[in-house]
């Protein structure tokens, strides 16, 4: 079989100073540490080997791919970028590159032997410094045909793809599972449901570059980790148990870029602060660390290099001063906390670009907010806002989000805020633009029952109470058992059927009109919170809330879609009927 590299002499691999040059620019674009990789070779199909060398001195040759995505159903394509370890040492790299067929790697490379003929019949041969590839143009519309090219211009048109096109490389490694690969050609782990006691051959896996796992009740992992020495991303989620002492040794895994500790509910660890001498890690830009109870803002401010950082749901009471210190920060989700006011300093954020709030109790918007001038989205849903300032109107915003307020006075130039950029009730739109104020001044006032079907209602309340949380107080039956005293109800034993009082309570509650407005969807999934209110064990196997009737469905008059989950065949064509757009489910 013929060899299908060029840039080889006596079994060294030649590259040009300016190809060399532009390589390490892509590689460094690519990989988000700041681990020393050269440039190895380019083949034929412009996949680019790379080598990088370990702390204790052994190599590491990995192959960069660049797979082409077609989406027939949009009429669109793009690219993605795939890192597969193929060598851990020079002479078996460079069997690699002569078509040994000795591992599974080579063997999946090799496969693309017949393009190459293809390709040679059609553009003819390759000099020592084109390569047959994607990425023609580097216009955004990039032919997915592959063209003989030469590598510089190649090179160039890859860097202004990934610029344009960041999503391209955010998952660049394969999933791989210990009985399938060899441990140290392992890139990337994940584990979670059940899958027991950790194998401790993970620890074997030298290379890992991610590893991940949640809702396991012990992960058994522990201090080991260190021999990951090329990690960049570990995520822990939802476990009950965490190693004090793996959290200690954390700041060891000097090419760690993104590091998630986070948990969905009171069952599982949290932390009450991060973990230590996080501020070593020179390549951590990314800190995920929701749904945990920490307070203290002191040693998050220290680390200098972050752009994305998460603390939703913590008790955070206030946003430190010192996070102007945090320059190079792109992205701050600080939602659901009991952060009352936004502090001058955040203004020194000049590379910001989201800002989600949601869910706190501010009850003002600064006026400097107009001049976070790089921000394009910002949530600011369910504070305790009654208006804007005029200088939010100065933001090039992609997304605002500004629902569940109560909002007193809006400045009229929102009306020119385009519709896919502003997330606001109807209501509230009122307050500036007439046209939508007359409109609603039509719609009846007052409370609706929802009376000629209680399934029918209880989807409504679902959207409002559960979904969008403007129905309140939520019901919960757990805690309406603890207070309620004409009987005793013991869920335990009349939980796998209706319980009466629930019914009573969902009957009898009364639904403003001014929020039946703003339903534009409504999404049944069979596992609806509010069905575990009245049936808390209910199994979804029956039809105990499928919808009879919908003669109330004027009273939604924005309804625009939802789905057959509940409804019968005659009552989708209904739907149809009346324009509303009814998705299989």
């Amino acid at each position: 079989m013929k060899n299908i590299f060029n840039w080889f002499s006596n079994k060294k691999p030649i590259l040009s100073p300016e190809v060399t040059k532009l390589t390490s620019e892509l590689i460094e674009l690519i990989f988000p540490d700041h681990k020393t990789r050269t440039p190895v070779a380019i083949c034929h199909f412009g996949d680019i080997i790379i080598k990088e060398i370990n702390n204790d001195g052994t190599s590491v040759y990995s192959i960069l791919l660049i797979e082409y995505h077609n989406n027939t159903s949009k009429r669109d394509y793009h690219f993605h970028f795939k890192i597969s370890i193929i060598a851990l040492s020079e002479k078996r790299m460079l069997d690699f590159l002569n078509q040994s067929f000795n591992n599974q790697k080579s063997k999946e490379y090799i496969l693309r032997y017949n393009l190459f003929d293809k390709a040679t019949l059609e553009y003819g041969s390759l000099s020592n410094n084109e390569v047959y590839a994607y990425f023609g143009s580097n216009n955004y519309d990039i032919s997915p045909k592959s063209q003989k090219l030469d590598i510089i211009l190649y090179l160039q048109n890859i860097k202004a793809y990934i610029r344009n096109h960041p999503y391209a490389i955010k998952d660049v490694y394969p999933l791989n599972r210990l009985n399938e690969v060899t441990p140290p050609f392992i890139n990337k782990l994940y584990y979670g449901y059940d899958h027991g006691k950790l194998d401790n051959t993970i620890y074997t896996c030298i290379n890992l570059r991610e590893f991940a796992v949640w809702n396991m009740v012990d992960p058994d992992l522990n201090s080991k980790i260190i021999q990951w020495e090329n990690l960049n991303s570990l995520s822990i989620s939802n476990l009950h148990v965490v190693d004090p002492e793996m959290l200690n040794i954390i700041h060891k895994l000097e090419f760690l870029t993104s590091l998630s500790i986070t948990s969905s509910s009171k069952h599982y660890y949290k932390l009450e602060q991060i973990p230590p001498k996080l501020n070593k890690l020179r390549s951590l830009k990314e800190l995920y660390l929701s749904g945990n109870i920490i307070k203290d803002w002191s040693e998050i401010c220290k680390l200098k290099k972050i752009k994305i950082l998460d603390l939703s749901n913590n008790q955070l009471e206030n946003i430190s001063a010192n996070i102007k210190e945090l320059k190079l920060l792109e992205e701050l989700h600080l939602s659901n906390n009991k952060i009352t006011q936004l502090p001058i300093e955040l203004k020194e954020l000049k590379n910001l670009k989201v800002l989600n709030i949601n869910k706190n109790t501010i009850k003002e918007l600064p006026d400097w907010i107009g001049e976070l001038n790089n921000l394009e989205s910002l949530d600011i849903t369910q504070n305790q806002l009654d208006t804007l300032p005029e200088s939010i109107l100065q933001l090039n915003l992609k997304s605002l989000s500004i629902k569940k307020n109560k909002f007193k006075d809006l400045p009229q130039g929102f009306k020119k805020i385009k519709k896919r950029v502003l997330h606001l009730e109807e209501r509230f739109k009122a307050l500036y633009d007439d046209d939508v104020k007359a409109k609603i001044d039509k719609y009846p006032k007052g409370n609706c029952f929802f009376e000629k079907d209680f399934n029918f209602k209880l989807m409504i309340i679902q959207k409002l109470m559960y979904e969008d949380e403007v129905l309140l107080p939520k019901f919960d039956i757990w805690k309406f058992t603890e207070t309620y005293t004409a009987r005793k109800i013991d869920i335990e034993a009349e939980g796998y059927h209706k319980i009466p009082e629930a019914i009573t309570y969902f009957k009898e509650l009364a639904i403003p009109m001014e929020l039946l407005i703003d339903i534009t969807e409504l999404n049944p999934d069979g596992g609806d919170e509010i069905h575990s209110q009245i049936i808390p064990f209910w199994d979804g196997e029956d039809n105990e809330f499928d919808v009879i009737s919908i003669a109330d469905i004027d009273y939604l008059p924005n309804l625009k879609r939802t789905n057959d989950m509940n409804f019968s065949k005659e009552i989708i064509k209904d739907l149809r009927q009346r324009k509303i757009k009814v998705s299989s489910y």
